[in-house]
């Protein structure tokens, strides 16, 4: 809930079918809303949420996927450490296997042009003797869903990755205390703390598993 506001959930009966099977987008009963999704059957619907957020509502569709065993080998183990300046790097027990990188500046860039900006409306607002502001709700979301993109781009890269090369084992590296003991610089600690390393994992952690790769968690020591 946020400042009084629910979140609305409408299951399959309370969503037009018929408009759903001549338009292939998904009506919510009384209201004039058409929502696009990429589902195709109406039996993998299983509900939308309009969900309030601080500078408007969030359309959620929630559906049902099966898992497709891909032809992987679960005795052929990837390894994924997490970092900052990259933010995932992937190497592999395969033979012949070409570690990756995957950048994470432009993770970095996201968040230091907001940082600026966030600090620019809140010094404004002190003076006013305000704490928010539409202005500041509407930058913050606009952030958070381009690190959102962004992750879900890399997570699904990745998962790509490991079923073109049939590997099956996916260990990720995380340390559970990690953001909370870093001591890395005060400007390299904020950097380290606003990148959403647990909600990238959790995206290759169920692409993992939709497509039968196993996935490890190891804790690892801090450096």
């Amino acid at each position: 809930m946020v400042k009084g506001r629910n979140i609305l959930i409408y299951d399959t009966q309370a969503l037009l079918k018929r408009a759903f099977k001549q338009t292939g987008k998904l009506v919510p009963s009384g209201l004039p809303i058409q929502i696009e999704t990429c589902i195709t059957e109406w039996r993998q619907v299983a509900q939308v949420r309009i969900v309030p957020r601080l500078d408007g509502y969030m359309i959620e569709v929630v559906y049902d996927q099966q898992e497709e065993q891909a032809e992987v080998d679960h005795q052929l183990v990837a390894a994924l450490d997490l970092g900052v300046n990259v933010l995932a790097a992937l190497t592999s027990t395969k033979p012949g296997f070409v570690p990756r990188l995957v950048s994470g500046k432009p993770l970095k860039s996201l968040n230091q042009f907001y940082n600026k900006q966030r600090a620019a409306h809140q010094s404004r607002l002190s003076h006013e003797h305000r704490f928010t502001s539409p202005q500041l709700d509407r930058i913050t979301t606009k952030r958070n869903r381009r690190v959102d993109s962004y992750l879900h781009t890399a997570s699904r890269r990745i998962i790509d990755l490991l079923i073109s090369e049939g590997i099956g084992t996916l260990v990720i590296g995380k340390n559970p205390l990690w953001k909370q003991e870093v001591s890395i610089g005060k400007r390299n600690n904020q950097q380290f703390v606003q990148i959403p390393h647990a909600r990238f994992i959790d995206q290759l952690t169920y692409k993992a598993r939709l497509v039968g790769i196993q996935v490890m968690r190891e804790a690892r020591e801090l450096y």
